[in-house]
């Protein structure tokens, strides 16, 4: 049904209310495309990081994202100062 035939059947109120429903689903949608995207660019960095280390190589942007991410339950102040070991 194209958008003229329902206004014609519908009060105006409920027209309007279906069309802005219609609207913020709409925009839901295009959110959540764009989120997708995103994740699907990350994934493929990541792919491709595994990919170096595979071949023996350090990705660039590696080392930082660790450095600014530990891994959970590593915590750098448990080393020794004068060893230079983990406690």
């Amino acid at each position: 049904m194209y958008k003229e035939e329902v206004k014609a059947t519908l009060p105006a109120s409920a027209f309007s209310c279906c069309l802005s429903r219609y609207q913020c689903l709409d925009y839901m949608v295009v959110e959540r495309e764009k989120a997708n995207v995103a994740l699907r660019e990350e994934l493929l960095k990541y792919q491709r990081w595994c990919h170096e280390l595979v071949k023996g190589r350090m990705p660039e942007g590696l080392k930082k994202m660790l450095s600014e991410h530990p891994a959970p339950g590593i915590r750098r102040s448990n080393k020794c100062n004068k060893c230079n070991k983990w406690i």
